[in-house]
């Protein structure tokens, strides 16, 4: 029989920018206008736009099946969630009290710790996001 092999459930994005979740993959990229949006590809396939951003994305990460996309605004930051599927839109990733997630600055990293996302902005301020 054929060998199923299992995608991770967790992953940052590789060297290329991409994350795969159900043989697509999908990355960051920015319009010919310059605004910033997610694409999507399944395997050979042109990429499609499937979101678009408001700011300058710092990366994808996958968490749980939803693509995860910290960027960086005009004013701040904030953290985006995106599950992928037809006519699904972005949300800000909230904090238990239901506002946003934001800080100061630019992001300058956004790494995947567990169920979390640590972003390290340009103010220094390390913020632990949650994701579940």
């Amino acid at each position: 029989g054929q060998e199923q092999v299992l995608e991770p459930q967790q992953s940052e994005q590789d060297a290329d920018g991409t994350v795969k979740w159900n043989g697509t993959s999908y990355t960051v990229g920015q319009d010919a206008d310059g605004s910033w949006a997610v694409y999507a590809a399944s395997e050979g396939a042109t990429p499609a736009e499937v979101c678009r951003l408001d700011g300058t994305p710092s990366g994808i990460i996958l968490c749980n099946g939803i693509l995860v996309i910290p960027e960086s605004l005009s004013d701040g930051w904030d953290v985006l969630a995106y599950m992928p599927a037809d006519g699904s839109l972005p949300t800000k990733v909230a904090n238990p009290d239901g506002t946003p997630v934001t800080g100061s600055g630019s992001i300058e990293s956004a790494v995947l710790d567990g169920s979390n996302v640590v972003v390290t902005d340009s103010t220094g301020a390390k913020t632990t996001v949650a994701l579940e």
